[in-house]
């Protein structure tokens, strides 16, 4: 099934509104082409919403940028980052990326994960340059 990128990352941009409610925040979507992949839809929206809720609910101001190009969708927040002793076990579960956050299970990016390898995607995270986190996805376009 070809699914089509930009209007799911959108769907899930607003859905994630909710979250940033009293932050001085800024939500960047930038999509300079339409981008289609053979996938199930719901497993991309599992993917991508993940992604972008962990950054609306660890960043507190500034930006969180999601771009899509040909292969990859990259979601970068200006947060305070991960530790070192969390990234080396970012996508294991029930890892959080800090005690201090009560919310959640510490499955979610598990679950990006193992879903990103059911569809022959990766995932990886990278520090940003704004000192935040940087997760992209990588895929085949079709």
């Amino acid at each position: 099934m070809s699914v089509f990128l930009r209007p799911l990352v959108e769907r899930e941009l607003e859905r994630c509104q909710p979250l940033l409610r009293g932050k001085p925040l800024t939500l960047q979507f930038e999509a300079p082409e339409e981008v289609s992949v053979q996938a199930i839809p719901e497993l991309v929206t599992i993917m991508v919403s993940n992604l972008i809720r962990n950054a609306c609910q660890h960043t507190e101001q500034g930006t969180i940028r999601v771009h899509l190009a040909t292969c990859q969708i990259v979601v970068e927040d200006s947060g305070t980052g991960l530790p070192e002793i969390v990234r080396a076990r970012l996508f294991d579960r029930f890892v959080r990326g800090s005690e201090d956050f009560t919310d959640g299970s510490g499955l979610g990016l598990s679950i990006v994960k193992r879903v990103a390898e059911h569809l022959g995607w990766t995932v990886r995270h990278d520090p940003a340059a704004t000192g935040g986190s940087r997760f992209t996805l990588k895929f085949v376009a079709t």
